[in-house]
């Protein structure tokens, strides 16, 4: 399995496809599963690359972690690679990594795709979620967090879907709540408010009008904060987005404003 090696941490990473270097970078509790059926549709045209960040799946790490540090992993695993540029998409916490990420390191970055983003997180959110991890590291059943994350995440649409079928959403898998905390921490101490302006690569925004965990108002702020920013708002879409709400749209982006093209 490949790992690339940052200090005492091994970053655990999948590649898929073959054309321009687009990094993929995972959300809240997620691992590199999470792109599934996103490099399903890209890989024809791209080479995809997706690690697991501190606290989910597979990446070995110890002790306490922050934003830098995850930022630093995604630059670690293209130095594995050999890449010097690639397009950054991310997706919830993953898109606070990608812009932490343009920030620190614009060098790196070709491209910049925002998906459920933010400048600073919803206060809501911030006590749900760490009233439940708190809970979770105390031994608090794992599926409650579960069906809570769900209902923060999805939108109605699907809820209603699978009542009609009589299915349920999967939950969750969440095997490292010390993680988890650490990812959270991490978001608590993310605020671009002031730097987000200072991004200079060509930025695609993607938020869900259906998002209760991240209302409009987040991505209207952010989109607002970019000197180089267009928009997709996924009609109906909660937090969590249907790759094909916004994966051709992304790709035509790229095509556009990378410099690969």
């Amino acid at each position: 399995m490949p790992y690339a090696q940052v200090d005492n941490t091994r970053i655990y990473y999948k590649t898929d496809g073959s054309g321009p270097p687009v990094l993929l970078l995972t959300g809240f509790g997620a691992d590199s599963g999470f792109w599934d059926k996103a490099v399903h549709m890209m890989s024809g045209d791209f080479t995809l690359v997706r690690p697991d960040n501190r606290g989910s799946g597979r990446t070995e790490y110890s002790g306490r972690f922050d934003m830098d540090d995850m930022a630093d992993d995604a630059v670690a695993v293209l130095d594995a690679l050999g890449i010097e540029k690639a397009v950054v998409l991310g997706w919830s916490l993953g898109s606070n990594i990608a812009q932490n990420f343009a920030i620190r390191r614009p060098d790196r970055v070709d491209v910049l795709i925002l998906v459920s983003s933010y400048l600073r997180r919803p206060a809501r959110a911030s006590l749900v979620l760490g009233k439940m991890t708190d809970g979770l590291i105390k031994g608090t059943d794992s599926s409650y967090f579960g069906v809570v994350l769900n209902t923060l995440c999805f939108d109605e649409g699907l809820f209603e879907r699978k009542e009609r079928e009589g299915s349920r959403i999967g939950l969750p898998q969440l095997s490292d709540p010390q993680g988890l905390r650490c990812q959270l921490d991490s978001v608590e101490g993310f605020d671009t408010r002031e730097t987000a302006r200072s991004i200079a690569a060509p930025t695609l925004c993607v938020h869900g009008t259906a998002d209760v965990m991240v209302g409009e108002k987040y991505a209207d702020d952010l989109e607002n904060a970019l000197p180089d920013c267009e928009s997709i708002r996924a009609q109906g879409a909660g937090h969590i987005i249907n790759p094909a709400l916004y994966i051709p749209q992304a790709m035509d982006f790229i095509r556009r404003r990378s410099a690969f093209f």
